[in-house]
């Protein structure tokens, strides 16, 4: 099998994914199941709400995130700005306070 491309994904379109393919198939491999169930219990959102999260958050404008940590924020949701600075350092990404700050206003106006 060869890999034609790479897109980074959240958890919920993750979610969404493997039940349309539970859907189709009726039923899912060992490791696709075991994935599932992960993502059902950790997703705090859905899909409408991390399409409309992902789309403020890129529109930030920040210029140091790239659409692979959009997305773990879209996954993460992060509500303090500690818990965006624990983030980030999974990046490699110095974020600046003011712009950790603004990631905390997006994801608490999606985020109830």
């Amino acid at each position: 099998m060869e890999v034609v491309s790479e897109t980074a994904k959240n958890i919920v379109e993750v979610k969404e994914l493997l039940e349309k393919l539970k859907q189709h198939q009726g039923e899912l491999n060992f490791r696709a199941q075991k994935t599932l169930d992960y993502v059902q219990s950790v997703a705090s959102i859905n899909v409408k709400q991390a399409g409309e999260l992902k789309s403020d958050l890129e529109n930030l404008k920040i210029s140091r995130l790239k659409e692979a940590n959009v997305q773990t924020l879209v996954s993460l949701t992060p509500k303090t700005v500690e818990d965006v600075k624990a983030v980030a350092q999974s990046f490699s990404v110095n974020l600046s306070q003011d712009a950790m700050k603004k990631i905390v206003d997006a994801v608490k106006q999606h985020v109830k």
